[in-house]
């Protein structure tokens, strides 16, 4: 069968749940709008989604594009500002607020579904967020054909790393836990017709049972992939960029020693983007004698990531916990290597034609072999430029969104029988 998109081919009729989607709102609530984005010039298309990403949502659809919100705040907001205050630096209060909101949001979904006829207007239900395999759900049960995922979960967070465990609350980490309790009662996983899923992590959490319904899609993406590799900065001083959330798992504090015990003024690190760990980050910058070489230039627009990227000669991702790291792939799409542990997604992505993996036994041996490479790239720079094209190559072939869109719709296709 041919699954190719034609003028000939009726659009497949696709309820998408996303429940994290709005642009420039986190990586995953991206994910489920760029999934949204993708999908609609093919399907007739259909999202439901939470309430609280109307706000972002309504001045950027247009007349035409469905969307039901469900509303979940007069619990949701009480219990969030809770958790939010009494774990301050941890994000497993996102996490474990999340699942147990997911668990309101999905009763509510269902309900919709019960009141509208699903099963007649509609040829498959795709879940596209939460990205953990382990967000309890019911969905089975709705009588359309079910695809969930990407997934990306089930990475552990290293045990040589006391301080990043200290920050993260272990205690609490355990209670995750509880989401795999909670889909195996409820039977999230009956029904499902495709499991997508974007790492050998997450295919060994899912487990054999559901090994034959695994089809492997990363869950990140990227919107396009420059053409050529664009101009590298000049290399009397060499450019590293950090982005993403300042929390207690990206392992800045192990980046900042390492460049502590470089001792060089022609290196200059640009972190992008925001988070509780920053006034953290910025007491021990100046600390470590620092402040004249890591500008911290707060959260920026997603379309001006590509700026930051392209005035850089690296990108630097010391995260011990990372199921995706997306901005490996936008890093790549611009022709710019990577450094990170050799652990969950990035271990996924980097090869070492196009970045640079570090061993995670333990935060001496992580400093000292970013240290090593930093040291390296300073005397020379080439080994980071020399690795530009490969990057290309690789985002090219396999981490582009309309990629991920074609393999999506040749399984709604599959499913629905067209």
């Amino acid at each position: 069968m041919n699954h190719s998109v034609s003028e000939k081919t009726p659009k497949p009729r696709v309820l998408l749940v996303a429940y994290q989607c709005a642009p420039d709102r986190g990586s995953v609530s991206n994910i489920g709008w760029f999934w949204h984005q993708h999908l609609l010039p093919h399907a007739d298309l259909h999202l439901i989604t939470h309430i609280r990403n109307q706000q972002f949502l309504k001045p950027l659809l247009k007349p035409g594009d469905k969307v039901t919100y469900i509303d979940t705040e007069a619990i949701a907001g009480p219990v969030y500002k809770v958790l939010s205050r009494w774990l301050k630096r941890s994000q497993h209060a996102l996490f474990l607020f999340a699942q147990f909101d997911f668990l309101l949001f999905g009763r509510k979904f269902m309900k919709w579904c019960r009141q509208n006829n699903v099963v007649e207007d509609f040829d498959v239900l795709h879940m596209v967020t939460p990205v953990s395999a382990v967000a309890p759900h019911r969905f089975g049960r709705i009588g359309l054909p079910l695809l969930v995922g990407p997934f990306n979960s089930g990475i552990p967070t290293p045990s040589g790393y006391p301080d990043i465990l200290k920050a993260e609350r272990p205690w609490v980490y355990k209670l995750r836990g509880m989401g795999r309790i909670l889909t195996t009662l409820m039977g999230s996983y009956k029904g499902v017709d495709v499991v997508f899923s974007a790492s050998r992590a997450n295919d060994e959490a899912l487990g054999p049972k559901l090994a034959p319904k695994i089809k492997h899609l990363c869950e990140n993406g990227v919107l396009q992939v420059a053409e050529v590799v664009p101009a590298f900065p000049p290399t009397n001083r060499l450019e590293l960029l950090f982005l993403g959330r300042l929390i207690a798992t990206k392992g800045l504090p192990m980046l900042f020693n390492a460049m502590a015990r470089i001792e060089s003024p022609n290196i200059r690190l640009r972190i992008v983007g925001s988070g509780p760990e920053e006034p953290y980050l910025k007491d021990l910058a100046e600390a470590l004698d620092l402040s004249d070489v890591v500008e911290f230039c707060g959260q920026q627009p997603y379309d001006r990531v590509p700026h930051y990227i392209r005035e850089c000669h690296v990108n630097i991702l010391p995260s011990v916990r990372e199921s995706g790291g997306g901005v490996i792939l936008e890093a790549m799409a611009e022709g710019r290597p990577t450094i990170a542990l050799n652990h969950g997604g990035p271990a996924e992505y980097i090869t070492p034609e196009c970045g640079f993996l570090l061993g995670y036994e333990n935060t001496a041996q992580t400093t000292a072999e970013l240290r090593d490479i930093l040291s390296r790239l300073l005397e020379n720079p080439e080994l980071a430029i020399s690795k530009g094209e490969a990057c290309l190559d690789r985002v090219r072939q396999s981490y582009t969104w309309n990629a991920k869109a074609q393999v999506a719709l040749g399984e709604y296709r599959r499913l629905a029988g067209c």
